[in-house]
């Protein structure tokens, strides 16, 4: 857990970076992208234990390769949540759809690469076989590697 906690502490930080980025609309227009923000970090974590099914469980038994992946997911999220809501403000509506857009952009790409890294990792055996029922790390930290490195070509590429 504490893997888990450090990620969505480090998350929270680019959600806090992307909202005072430039936060000329004053200090409460800041504060609500922060909450929201925060609430889709939430959305997040309860997606990816939707999507990766036992994640719950490997967590109460101290898998501490499913902490790495969640943790990295999450920082991900964060990373991606803080660049999408820093900037002007161009008014709720258009500011709100376009985080909506964004993060389903990012989400799709992050299904499709989970899908293709399930495929081609290895020959014996699936990825989220190796995190949540092996407990390996190194596969893990792999999967880690790559939510980050897609999550930073998608939002600086």
């Amino acid at each position: 857990m504490a893997i888990v906690e450090g990620s969505t502490y480090l998350a929270s930080a680019y959600v806090v970076g992307g909202t005072f980025y430039d936060w000329e609309g004053g200090w409460w227009l800041a504060i609500a992208w922060f909450v929201i923000g925060q609430l889709l970090l939430i959305a997040l974590g309860l997606l990816f234990r939707g999507f990766a099914r036992k994640t719950s469980e490997a967590l109460d038994r101290h898998n501490t390769a499913v902490g790495f992946s969640l943790g990295g997911f999450l920082l991900a999220g964060g990373i991606v949540s803080g660049a999408v809501i820093s900037g002007p403000s161009k008014g709720w509506q258009h500011d709100l759809v376009a985080v909506g857009i964004y993060l389903s952009c990012w989400l799709i790409l992050m299904v499709l690469v989970h899908f293709i890294t399930e495929l081609f990792t290895f020959r014996s055996s699936r990825l989220s076989t190796e995190i949540a029922e092996q407990g390996n790390i190194a596969a893990a930290l792999f999967k880690v590697a790559i939510f980050l490195s897609t999550t930073l070509a998608y939002v600086h590429g």
